[in-house]
């Protein structure tokens, strides 16, 4: 994803006949898991160097989209929450939690602007510091509540068969 990514969101970008980006996931959750090998060796200065460009990549590229984003999360999103704050409108299922499960399982520092999207996001870091992204905080297991009630989601929906 992280090598494919932004080259798709460019592409999209530069094909005037897009006119909506739809950001979603596959069965009941948005994004949960991580290709830990295809990430190759973090301790490697040129690997991680590539590794970070890539994902700063991605949300530039999400910045820059001249069409709305709708972000779908269709269940969990703990793997990139930040993708749905970058999003125009985010229509959530029941089921959705945000986390930052990958980079600290992972021991590698998440430089790809999960904290600096979620600090913008939620009121700034005064009141809910950069600690809060290991998951025992606010930022780090928001419910879909108090999503709903920070407005960064505009409807909170059931998943067929709920």
């Amino acid at each position: 994803m992280h090598t494919d990514l932004p080259r798709a969101l460019y592409e999209i970008g530069n094909d005037r006949d897009n006119r909506v980006l739809v950001l979603t996931g596959t069965g009941d959750r948005f994004m949960t898991e991580i290709d830990g090998q295809s990430l190759d060796d973090p301790t490697k200065p040129a690997v991680w160097d590539k590794t970070t460009a890539e994902g700063r990549r991605i949300m530039q590229r999400l910045v820059d989209l001249e069409m709305p984003i709708v972000a779908a999360v269709n269940g969990p999103a703990s793997v990139h929450s930040e993708y749905v704050l970058l999003a125009d409108i985010v229509i959530a299922a029941g089921t959705t939690v945000f986390s930052d499960f990958p980079h600290l399982t992972f021991g590698i520092v998440p430089g790809d602007g999960i904290y600096l999207a979620w600090e913008e996001t939620i009121s700034g870091p005064a009141e809910n510091g950069v600690h809060d992204m290991i998951g025992t905080g606010p930022i780090g297991q928001t419910v879909i509540r108090r999503a709903r009630a920070a407005g960064l989601i505009v409807a909170a929906v059931e998943r067929a068969g709920e």
